[in-house]
């Protein structure tokens, strides 16, 4: 064999010398698109260059400087999440997903850290807070601040990379489910209702239809779907949107505070349901309320029946763990007295009616206080 013969050329081409470490370290051409490369991104690889000194060729100075600063916006906003953002989205009873399943998860998925860099920029500075209420009735709030166009282009960036592995076939239902949560939160930021329902419909679709089969983590996942269900549905108030947001209340207790919480979240669903129907029976001519009113009155009562259920269970849950009003219950015990009110005076047609319910209104202000001092510990205040 000849020795000086040339040794042959790598297979799959040369490895990358400029590109990103990722690539380096797999001894693999990278494309060096910034900020993550074609590569990476589609394999779900974490990717990053090294940002440090070394001399370029070729390529101008501002090219380093800038993608350097992207860099460092981005890191500020997770810090801003980590610290801020997650804590005060999680609160107490949520800190497994927004502060646990999200964080592990954006480490080595690119498309959720970069919702997540989106979501907190934008909850830092809530676009929907500069716009009037008026004109969020039917358009999210204007871009007018560069924090803002730099969280949308974050966000159409995770948007992209979630779309292409759908198209592609190798999207992984934990990461789009995670996903699709944290880009409901992205849209209701903006005051985006309507974007926030075509989300959560695609999302439920998925969710619900892997209940049968769900993993842990997916199991997790399905009572957040199910309050942003009832948020969007409260928020929009079309009555199609009632669907798949039904728990039953348990025959003997409640195994936990969040079990309690997503029961009562099903009962203000079908509280915000009824009223619907009964403001719409209200304003009917007379001669048109009368077959209607024995089907309003059964599931009004149906409603009572669920209240009177929940506040048994929830009563008895926290008397075993003492008589202590923590924030937590003095949320849900709050929640769940509006929800008294609203369904013994839906189908009153004199709204004086709210008049007797004036020591249920009392009892709403004095737990109030507990409730807030807890929200605002929950976020590191």
């Amino acid at each position: 064999m000849n020795s000086s013969a040339k040794r042959p050329g790598r297979l799959g081409g040369t490895k990358s010398k400029t590109g990103c470490d990722t690539c380096k370290i797999r001894r693999v051409k990278c494309g060096e698109e910034k900020p993550h490369c074609l590569r990476c991104t589609s394999t779900g690889r974490r990717c990053e260059y090294n940002i440090g000194p070394r001399k370029t060729i070729g390529r101008p100075q501002l090219e380093l400087t800038t993608f350097t600063c992207q860099r460092s916006r981005e890191r500020r906003a997770f810090e801003y999440y980590f610290h801020k953002a997650g804590p005060s989205l999680s609160g107490v009873l949520d800190q497994a997903f927004w502060r646990g399943s999200v964080l592990q998860i954006c480490r080595v998925e690119p498309l959720v850290w970069d919702a997540i860099i989106s979501l907190s920029a934008l909850y830092e500075r809530p676009p929907i807070h500069e716009t009037s209420p008026w004109l969020l009735l039917n358009d999210p709030a204007a871009v007018r601040h560069q924090h803002h166009r730099e969280a949308l282009v974050w966000y159409s960036r995770s948007l992209a990379l979630l779309q292409q592995r759908i198209s592609q076939g190798t999207a992984d239902l934990v990461v789009a489910l995670i996903s699709c949560i944290l880009f409901i939160a992205i849209e209701l930021l903006q005051g985006s209702r309507k974007g926030a329902q075509v989300l959560y419909k695609q999302g439920a679709e998925l969710i619900f239809g892997a209940s049968s089969t769900a993993t842990p983590t997916i199991a997790a996942l399905e009572p957040i779907f199910r309050r942003l269900g009832t948020w969007i549905f409260i928020t929009n108030g079309l009555s199609e949107e009632n669907r798949g947001l039904h728990l039953a209340v348990p025959d003997e207790r409640f195994t936990s505070t969040e079990e309690a919480r997503n029961v009562l979240c099903s009962i203000v669903a079908e509280m915000k349901a009824l009223n619907i129907d009964c403001k719409a029976y209200i304003r009917r001519p007379a001669d048109g309320q009368l077959h209607e009113i024995s089907g309003l009155v059964a599931r009004q009562q149906h409603l009572k029946t669920r209240l009177v259920q929940w506040y048994r269970l929830f009563t008895y849950l926290k008397s075993m763990h003492g008589s202590n009003v923590d924030g937590a219950t003095a949320l849900l015990l709050m929640t769940y007295t509006s929800v008294f009110i609203e369904a013994e005076a839906m189908l009153d047609f004199d709204k004086g009616v709210y008049d007797a319910y004036e020591s249920e209104f009392a009892h709403i202000i004095d737990l109030a206080p507990t409730a807030v001092a807890w929200t605002r510990s929950s976020e590191g205040k």
